[in-house]
């Protein structure tokens, strides 16, 4: 028994092949853009029982299928600066000795990414006293782009963190 493809000829394949495969192309890249410098907006966060930023500025680059998140975030006691740099693929990150942030007790060591629809779904995974978390974290922009909510699953718990867009410094 003959295969179709064996009845075309290569460059009606070639075409085929492609017709079959831009649909699929189209979609996996249309995903929303959350590139911009983003400001927390505590009031219209939820972190229900657990502490949060008193403040918190994201700028996250997204390239492709890359994101790169510097974070400075301001808690009750310090400031805290740090950058996460991860495929969305679903690739784990393993950050370096060097690179692990380190969050009071806690380090975060590991990081991925995944697109589910038109989030993306971040998962760190963080140590504490010889325990392994992992929380994962869905960030969803508004329809206007100018919200982002990120809820983070934090066992039992959860928290959700607005931004607002910053649009030329404010």
């Amino acid at each position: 028994m003959k295969r179709l493809g064996e009845f075309m000829h290569p460059a009606m394949r070639l075409a085929l092949l492609f017709a079959l495969a831009a649909p699929g192309l189209a979609a996996a890249q249309n995903h929303p853009d959350l590139s911009g410098t983003w400001k927390l907006n505590a009031a219209r966060s939820d972190y229900g029982d657990m502490p949060g930023a008193r403040e918190q500025t994201d700028v996250i680059e997204q390239s492709g299928s890359t994101v790169r998140e510097s974070i400075v975030s301001t808690t009750r006691n310090r400031t805290q600066t740090y950058v996460l740099s991860f495929p969305t693929d679903g690739q784990e990150v393993i950050l370096p000795e060097d690179k692990v942030i380190h969050m009071g007790p806690a380090s975060l060591r590991r990081v991925s990414a995944v697109w589910r629809g038109d989030q993306l779904i971040v998962t760190q995974r963080v140590e504490f006293q010889d325990e392994k978390f992992v929380f994962p974290s869905a960030y969803s922009l508004s329809a206007d782009g100018r919200t982002l909510s990120v809820k983070a699953s934090l066992g039992r718990d959860s928290t959700t963190m607005v931004f607002e867009k910053v649009v030329d410094g404010k």
